[in-house]
């Protein structure tokens, strides 16, 4: 009987092998980044960052962070679940010696993998161009950022409970697909908001990953101030896989 490491490493490897036969996503990979690059440029660009007291480089970095969490990782991710699932090849790997857990991490691999790359190429442009320099507190980038792949990659495993087809992804995924990056200040500062509506959306799943990213160039969080934001995050994720252990499917829905 093979290790649970070994299987999450064949998993792996077998679907970003399905994953780079698409040549579509070639260009899915190299086009998010470029994409996120223009948009930061032209939406920032309207706010008066100094007036909110905030910082061009750490602004930028947490909302690319954002948007490829959401556009790179949980909207693929959720149409791969389907189309594994009505195949029945989650159902035949099931049926096997793999556990359920290692079964849909291994199928998520890649793409936590490509986020990572998207996030490092996109810091590698953007901390020169606006002299953000390295952060001195990483610790919580790196944090917020793992957290932050795994509470995706709970809700599209969530979620894909919610499409009959592959098709039926880009409905089930709308909802989410909406609220997380404009609650979160992704697509806009949350400064630029009423305080009422920024103090609701700081207990919302993707703000902590927004500030606390912007906490490892600025430091304006005290450490319980950050330490809260950390386990909100970690609150929201262990919500998104139990709602991903109840839901999800391994059948064709009928």
């Amino acid at each position: 009987m093979s290790s649970p490491a070994r299987q999450l490493v064949s998993l792996g490897r077998a679907e970003a092998t399905l994953f780079f036969r698409t040549k579509a996503n070639f260009v899915n990979v190299l086009f998010i980044p470029v994409f996120t690059l223009a948009a930061l440029h032209l939406t920032m660009g309207k706010f008066d960052l100094g007036d909110l007291g905030l910082s061009m480089g750490p602004v930028m970095v947490a909302t690319a962070v954002g948007i490829v969490l959401v556009f790179s990782l949980y909207v693929p991710l959720t149409t791969t679940y389907v189309a594994r699932r009505d195949e029945l090849l989650l159902k035949r790997l099931r049926t096997g010696e793999v556990a359920d857990p290692t079964v849909l991490t291994g199928t998520a691999l890649p793409s936590a993998a490509i986020v990572l790359v998207q996030t490092a190429l996109i810091a590698a442009v953007l901390l020169p161009l606006t002299g953000a320099g390295a952060p001195p507190g990483a610790h919580w980038a790196l944090a917020a950022v793992v957290l932050g792949i795994l509470l995706m990659c709970a809700l599209a495993a969530a979620t894909s409970a919610l499409a009959r087809t592959t098709e039926n992804v880009q409905v089930a995924v709308l909802p989410l697909l909406f609220l997380l990056p404009t609650t979160s200040g992704t697509f806009f500062p949350l400064e630029a908001m009423p305080q009422l509506m920024q103090d609701i959306c700081h207990w919302l799943p993707m703000t902590p990953v927004i500030d606390l990213v912007r906490n490892a160039w600025t430091n304006t969080l005290t450490l319980t101030e950050a330490l809260l934001r950390l386990a909100v995050l970690a609150g929201w994720t262990v919500l998104a896989l139990g709602a991903a252990r109840r839901w999800f499917r391994w059948e064709p829905r009928t």
